[in-house]
């Protein structure tokens, strides 16, 4: 299955340096869309013009941009974070591209 990479660009960008096995670049934009919306729900202060994820292929073409956005609303941001999620998708990105960087750096 082929590998897309799903990078933070904008005012914090972090690399996915992992990627993600899509089965063509249609799951790769919904998968893309997927990330920008969490981000944007998680860390509603992300959502600004300047901040997207870009998707690429494995040869690193530039397939998609899709804005960071949110539906949250006012009043709902409390029950948001009292749910059970598994993980936060910042997290991941921002462990996954820490991570990466130092393994390749020893």
């Amino acid at each position: 299955m082929p590998r897309y990479f799903l990078h933070l660009a904008g005012q914090l960008p972090a690399n996915d340096l992992m990627g993600h096995e899509c089965i063509n670049d249609d799951e790769a934009l919904e998968h893309g869309s997927f990330i920008a919306h969490r981000v944007g729900t998680e860390k509603p202060n992300m959502v600004r013009e300047e901040n997207f994820i870009f998707v690429t292929n494995e040869r690193g073409d530039e397939l998609f941009k899709v804005p960071i956005t949110s539906t949250l609303s006012a009043g709902t941001e409390g029950s948001l974070r009292s749910s059970r999620r598994p993980c936060s998708v910042t997290s991941v990105f921002f462990s996954r591209s820490l991570t990466s960087s130092r393994d390749s750096a020893g």
